[in-house]
């Protein structure tokens, strides 16, 4: 299959990528989805489906919901970017309260929003969607009003969207079940199967030694520090986490210190390092002390100097401008819309599970809470475990 021909591919993605090159070719309908759990390759094909549909780079648009999925994609190689860059554009309008325009000192007030494009790029001729799990009846519509083919991927077994529901959950069309050698001797993709399969979890299990399944008492400082993210379920107990971390760290008071980890939480596309925005997902660390004579915390800004986890040498955001009374509020307590200025960052020791879908770290480390039925916990679980790469912590 053309110069990606060295690669070992499974039944079922050989069988996958026949099927999408007959839907292209023949155009029976707009779209094509298809889905596969945890370790069956879906995003490692996407460049061999490319190929064998010849199509060059700058004809395909890669969309993903959140701005953390579009970065792990362009990690992957892949040049991506959100739903929201792709087929929205930033707009200055009038802010409207009661049916009237908002006027402060003799001016009408104006607030940046995002409306749909009327057109993308000619040479597009494919649209990309990953994490299709993610994306409700609205998105989809914006990005199917052009008429290009949509190929769209992604995993069943995970959460839907916050609101709504996907449409592409009834209209899958190829299933990736076999798992990839690659992935068949990893613990995590072991006890994600597990999950995903609807079975009962031990009290106690090591799987393969990168996933573990352990009682909440046997919690330690020791799982706390060799975790790259902790999810939880509640945002109540992801402030714990997040104040539990920094005291581990001995950060002192309010803002961030030197080594504490932030997300961003609202799109600031005016901000930009190696080529990808500073986009809502993004996590990184504070690199350097605050300088308070740069802060105005009456005016309820803070400066720091931010570098983003995906950043590998050292740049990184200097004396980026920070929304402080966002800052303070707790997690899950905050409406963004409420706050007028400076990047929305807020503590990113913990995330919950719902926010960090599209997302991917080294080791988590997950605290399990009730929530739902028996199937919203299923996928819950399964979504969480599923954002490790090499180390995997579930406490029951």
């Amino acid at each position: 299959m053309g110069r990606h021909s060295s690669i070992i591919l499974t039944d079922g993605q050989a069988g996958c990528i026949d099927e999408i090159v007959k839907w292209y070719d023949y155009e029976t309908r707009q779209d094509f989805v298809y889905s596969g759990p945890a370790g069956t390759g879906k995003t490692s094909i996407v460049p061999i489906i490319l190929d064998e549909l010849g199509l060059e780079p700058d004809e395909v648009t890669i969309v993903a919901f959140t701005g953390k999925a579009a970065s792990v994609l362009m990690l992957k190689g892949l040049d991506a970017s959100t739903i929201h860059a792709a087929f929205f554009e930033p707009s200055l309008l009038p802010l409207y309260e009661n049916g009237k325009p908002v006027i402060r000192n003799g001016r009408v007030v104006k607030r940046i929003k995002f409306v749909e494009k009327q057109f993308i790029d000619k040479k597009t001729k494919l649209i990309i969607i990953d994490e299709w799990s993610m994306v409700n009846t609205d998105m989809r519509d914006v990005m199917y009003k052009f008429g290009i083919p949509v190929l769209a991927m992604g995993d069943a077994d995970q959460l839907e969207p916050i609101f709504g529901r996907s449409p592409f959950a009834d209209r899958i069309d190829y299933m990736l079940t076999e798992i990839t050698r690659q992935a068949k001797d990893n613990g995590i993709i072991q006890l994600a199967t597990l999950i995903r399969e609807g079975n009962d979890l031990p009290v106690y299990m090591n799987f393969r030694n990168n996933a573990w399944v352990l009682s909440k008492k046997f919690l330690t400082r020791r799982h706390l520090l060799d975790t790259d993210m902790i999810l939880t379920v509640k945002n109540k107990t992801r402030n714990v986490f997040n104040s539990k971390m920094r005291d581990l760290h001995g950060s002192k008071g309010i803002l961030p210190n030197v080594g504490d980890r932030l997300l961003c939480r609202k799109n600031v596309w005016s901000k930009s390092l190696n080529g990808i925005p500073l986009i809502n997902g993004t996590l990184g660390r504070v690199v350097n002390p605050i300088r308070m004579s740069e802060c105005n915390l009456k005016e309820g800004i803070y400066r720091i100097d931010f570098q983003p986890d995906y950043v590998m040498d050292y740049n990184y955001y200097e004396a980026l401008e920070c929304d402080y009374d966002y800052l303070k509020e707790p997690c899950g307590r905050k409406e963004i819309n409420m706050y007028n200025q400076g990047a929305k960052l807020e503590y990113g020791e913990a995330m919950t599970v719902h926010s960090s879908q599209g997302s991917q770290f080294n080791s988590i480390m997950y605290w399990d809470e009730f929530m739902g039925d028996r199937e919203f916990m299923r996928k819950l679980r399964y979504t969480a475990v599923t954002r490790a790469v090499e180390k995997a912590y579930m406490f029951i």
